[in-house]
């Protein structure tokens, strides 16, 4: 008797959990390291003032200063956010976290000089600090700081992503 209660309880905790959550969906599009553009697309998935965070990233840009290159990096990152701040009325909300991000990192080296730079899959991690500002109630404005962290990445361990977006408020 004692475990069907128990069973009954945590089922109708996890309910509960689940109907005051919210999910949502993110894009957004910025810069990054060496004035490169980069796209990313987030779900997210929050109860309460903590959210998960799950998504890609895809980032191009070319190096002139030596020899003239073009980078491709595409990540794939999941996440926590925790809400550290938010005024009065809800209309503006500030987020930091942290995560983790697997990544495929191509080089376009047709002259093929460089010998230690190759294509390839890495792990990291990222840091990021992010501000909604509230449209309407399903709809909200996003600034994110991201710092990636890819210790093999032939681009700089340290990569910064600096985006702008939206974010639409599925339930």
């Amino acid at each position: 008797m004692k475990k069907l209660k128990l069973l009954v309880f945590s089922a109708l905790l996890q309910f509960c959990l689940l109907a005051s959550a919210q999910s949502s969906v993110n894009i957004l599009t910025g810069i990054t390291e060496k004035n490169a553009i980069g796209f990313m697309a987030n779900y997210n998935y929050g109860v309460k003032k903590n959210n998960y965070e799950f998504g890609i990233s895809h980032s191009l840009f070319e190096d002139k200063k030596y020899i003239p290159m073009k980078f491709s990096t595409t990540a794939i990152n999941a996440g926590y956010l925790y809400n550290a701040f938010k005024n009065r009325t809800n209309s503006i909300n500030f987020n930091i976290g942290a995560g983790l991000l697997g990544y495929y990192e191509h080089i376009n080296n047709p002259d093929r000089i460089l010998l230690n730079s190759k294509n390839g899959i890495g792990f990291g991690v990222f840091a990021v600090a992010q501000t909604d500002i509230y449209l309407f109630d399903r709809l909200s404005f996003l600034l994110r700081v991201q710092q990636n962290y890819m210790p093999k990445s032939t681009t700089g361990n340290f990569n910064p992503f600096l985006a702008l977006g939206l974010r639409y408020i599925i339930n």
